[in-house]
């Protein structure tokens, strides 16, 4: 089942908030799209100054660039399932990138903290290395407010921005910014002191254990989600004691919550300079983090400001691009076709 909202006049026909009351049912029968079997993701390394960024690239090297950014502490896998859907007569070159300290990415050296806006660093080192002048971007949670961030910060380089079950990046009310920075530096130099401490030792898991405690931690994934966000963020280890089993990839100061926040007005004067075309992709059942009003307020604003704006609803929660890949990936074949037949009409004009 989709749900879906598009275009100026339905805001405008029954009142910009009344959110609720654009929602359709579709019809389209999700179980015809199948995987395009001649898709592998090819593996590639990008130099940056800490180590490397890892990369997974699908289908053809000179086609339309697409960025895509995974959510928080996952990795590039979180798209394997979304695209072999995407159909590849649009001639696209997805490239899924795993942020640093995640799947096979470099971790931060000791002592330097991570910052989620950050990527806008990353996202531009990516794009001198691949060679490409403008790109879109596809972002799941946190990859789609760092997406939305970046089309705002570097307008002219940004071609499209698909974000999913995210509608923008979650602001923080100011009077919580004190002490919100206090337990962040606090946490890190507790971070710092463990990992330095060569006697503490990761904890090491089962495959089993491992996947239980993926899905305690995020109920939104499936066991099925999960082992493919597992197939890159476990490494084998060993006990002391001889026993084998698997560490988490991921750098544990991931954990910490961000020393960057921006208020709610800061957001706005962002997300008011994005130029390009923006689909919102929301799970039926995904959170509103900051609830219902705002969830109405933010597609308002989106409405007003940016001229090709879309917003549907596909059936699923959190990890619907996991869970419903094909109801996510048909979202993004019409949104891709409009976006780059209209473009390619364009210039040959």
């Amino acid at each position: 089942m989709v749900l879906g909202v598009s275009g100026r006049s339905f805001f405008k026909s029954i009142g910009a908030f009344n959110v609720r009351g654009l929602l359709r049912t579709s019809s389209r029968n999700m179980s015809n799209i199948q995987p395009n079997s001649s898709w592998t993701g090819e593996e590639f390394e990008i130099p940056v100054p800490f180590g490397v960024i890892a990369a997974k690239r699908w289908g053809p090297k000179n086609g339309h660039p697409v960025l895509c950014l995974h959510g928080w502490q996952e990795n590039a896998a979180a798209f394997d399932r979304v695209i072999p859907l995407l159909n590849p007569d649009l001639n696209l070159t997805l490239t899924c990138i795993d942020f640093a300290g995640c799947g096979y990415s470099s971790h931060y050296p000791p002592g330097i903290p991570y910052f989620e806006i950050d990527i806008m660093l990353h996202l531009n080192r990516i794009r001198h290395y691949l060679q490409i002048d403008k790109f879109s971007l596809i972002g799941h949670s946190l990859g789609g407010g760092l997406s939305q961030l970046f089309a705002a910060t570097f307008p002219e380089l940004v071609v499209s921005v698909a974000t999913i079950d995210l509608i923008r990046p979650v602001y923080r009310p100011i009077e919580t910014y004190p002490d919100r920075l206090r337990k962040s530096v606090e946490a890190f130099l507790k971070w710092e002191y463990l990992l330095h401490d060569k006697e503490v030792i990761s904890p090491v898991y089962s495959r089993e254990e491992a996947k239980d405690r993926m899905l305690k931690a995020a109920p939104s994934l499936t066991p099925e989600s999960a082992e493919v966000l597992m197939s890159r963020g476990l490494r084998p280890a060993v006990t002391p004691d001889g026993r084998e089993g698997f560490v988490f990839r991921r750098d544990p100061r991931l954990k910490i919550q961000s020393m960057f926040n921006l208020s709610h007005a800061q957001l706005n004067a962002f997300l008011e300079r994005i130029e390009c075309p923006l689909l919102l992709i929301k799970g039926t059942h995904g959170p509103k983090y900051e609830g219902q009003t705002i969830h109405e307020e933010v597609l308002a604003f989106f409405e007003e400001k940016i001229s090709d704006f879309t917003y549907v609803e596909v059936e699923g929660n959190h990890h619907v691009h996991l869970n419903n890949p094909s109801g996510v990936a048909d979202e993004l074949n019409k949104f891709y076709e409009r976006i780059y037949s209209n473009a390619e009409g364009k210039s040959k004009l």
